[in-house]
């Protein structure tokens, strides 16, 4: 799979921002390191309370960015959308996820970015003007609580990228009855790939599926998720680091792997595939054995090299590609 890249200009405007954030790399590795704690220390009846200063922020955009912007760039192919010309990002953040949508969908000229920091909210202003990939598209961007913004247009699609999680499950459930009520064609949400991210997810879904949502990905079916306890559904994908991300983490390696979950929820059912690759798929010599979430739930296939047109297809498919479980 291609790493995803973010646009240079947009690299060279964040490096920019780090260069006159007034903090020095020590400094802001250290918010970041904070920060990670606070995440990883969060209960889920501890809502994650935001940025405690500027220079957390600034470090989890160098720090986090990259990587957000890679699951999002991950997500959108599976939206069987043939145009997309609107888009809200609600809980936007840096805008990671509308800058993904707009460069997925060329066409799409209105996009929203509602964002509840304000320093978050004024530095995506920042960083998305003049980025030439993206200058024919309108940009328009609120500083407001997620819970209280108004309701006063719709969207094709709107797009709740890693915020979820950072709310109580009570706020959750307001938060996307909002986004659903925005979205003309549907929802897309996409969460961390651990297992409270998981569980999470699952409330959504059956929230989704209780407001007549069509899942169409990555589920293959509206049954309860067939994965045992201690299990659960999550993808991965592999960015390009920019030097500033690599720098802010102290780290060498020149990439990175994303752990993500995600549900694309639509208004119209639309054709979907009869099965998921849920597992990196193993190739062995002569063979390739695939773990597949199907409508009649968790099966493992594998495809030997005498049959030639399925064996070129698995050799071909990836961790959350879809397959035809014939």
């Amino acid at each position: 799979m291609e790493k995803p890249l973010l646009p240079f200009s947009l690299q060279s405007r964040i490096q920019s921002l780090l260069d006159t954030a007034g903090a020095s790399t020590v400094s802001l590795r250290t918010a970041r390191e904070q920060l990670t704690q606070r995440y990883r220390m969060l209960q889920e009846k501890e809502p994650q309370s935001g940025f405690f200063s500027p220079h957390e922020a600034v470090a989890y955009i160098a720090a986090r960015l990259p990587a957000t912007f890679a699951a999002a760039k991950a997500v959108l192919p599976h939206v069987p959308l043939e145009s997309v010309t609107s888009v809200l990002d609600l809980g936007a953040g840096p805008g990671t996820a509308a800058l993904a949508a707009a460069l997925h969908w060329p066409e799409c000229k209105r996009l929203h970015l509602i964002e509840g920091d304000a320093f978050m909210s004024e530095v995506s202003q920042h960083l998305f003007k003049g980025v030439p990939e993206i200058a024919h598209q309108t940009f328009s961007f609120q500083h407001a609580n997620l819970l209280t913004a108004p309701r006063d247009m719709t969207y094709d699609l709107v797009i709740l990228s890693y915020v979820l999680n950072e709310l109580s499950a009570e706020d959750q459930a307001k938060v996307l009855k909002k986004a659903w009520d925005h979205g003309e064609k549907g929802v897309v949400i996409v969460m961390p790939g651990t297992p409270t991210g998981y569980r999470q997810l699952m409330g959504l879904r059956d929230q989704l599926t209780g407001m007549g949502a069509f899942i169409a990905a990555p589920c293959p079916h509206h049954d309860a998720c067939p994965l045992k306890a201690g299990d659960w559904c999550h993808f991965s994908t592999r960015l390009s680091r920019p030097s500033f991300h690599r720098e802010i983490k102290g780290v060498s390696l020149p990439y990175e792997d994303e752990k993500f979950s995600f549900l694309v929820a639509l208004r119209t059912p639309t054709p979907r595939a009869s099965a998921r690759v849920i597992r990196k798929p193993l190739q062995r010599s002569g063979h390739v054995t695939l773990d597949l979430c199907a409508k009649a739930g968790l099966t493992r296939q594998t495809i030997s090299k005498r049959d030639k047109g399925r064996y070129k297809a698995a050799t071909k498919v990836g961790w959350g590609d879809s397959w035809e479980n014939t």
